[in-house]
């Protein structure tokens, strides 16, 4: 099995878990052996999403989650296939997307190019070339299903829904690797 980390579950790892853990050795241990086994992943592209919570997380991130690691997938030239560009247009829009479609095709098209350039695209992106390997897949992020930001494409949570890709919050992540830490 293959986690594909997104921005927000490393933030809230470093905020609300590496903060107050009390033995940041086994919890450092912990990841880097799954780093090892190759099973957490960390786009390019996210850890670039990252560095805008520079503030946030005071100048650090979680120890082994840097940019010179060997997990960290270099896919800035991820492409989208004319069928997943076909399925974003058709069932993942939101209702201000499809306006915008509708009344404005120049700016709907640069927005829906952003948005393919976006982390959580080019995660499940990813997560579909994975799966076309035959690999197990599971994007772990934060992002909720309620729709309330405003923007022209669908949740993170429900795009995967969509595509067939499983995702789970960091909670469940550690819930199923049977993580134990002690804290604070």
């Amino acid at each position: 099995m293959k986690y594909i980390f997104d921005t927000n579950t490393l933030v809230n790892l470093y905020r609300y878990v590496y903060q107050i853990c009390e033995n940041k050795d086994d919890l450092i241990e912990f990841f880097e052996n799954m780093v090892a086994d190759e099973e957490v992943l960390v786009l390019e592209k996210v850890l670039e999403e990252c560095s805008y919570h520079q503030r946030t997380l005071k100048g650090e991130l979680f120890p082994i989650f840097d940019t010179d690691a060997h997990f960290i997938v270099n896919k800035s030239g991820i492409i989208a296939t004319g069928e997943f560009i076909s399925e974003l247009d058709k069932h993942l829009l939101t209702r201000e997307g499809a306006l915008l479609k509708k009344s404005e095709i120049t700016a709907f098209e640069a927005r829906r190019t952003n948005f393919l350039r976006s982390a959580d695209a080019q995660m499940v992106i990813y997560a579909l070339d994975l799966i076309a390997m035959g690999e197990s897949v599971t994007i772990v992020s934060e992002e909720s299903r309620r729709q309330n930001d405003g923007k022209e494409f669908k949740k993170l949570p429900i795009i995967c829904d969509h595509f067939k890709v499983s995702v789970c919050s960091l909670a469940d992540f550690l819930n199923i690797m049977n993580a134990r830490f002690t804290f604070e």
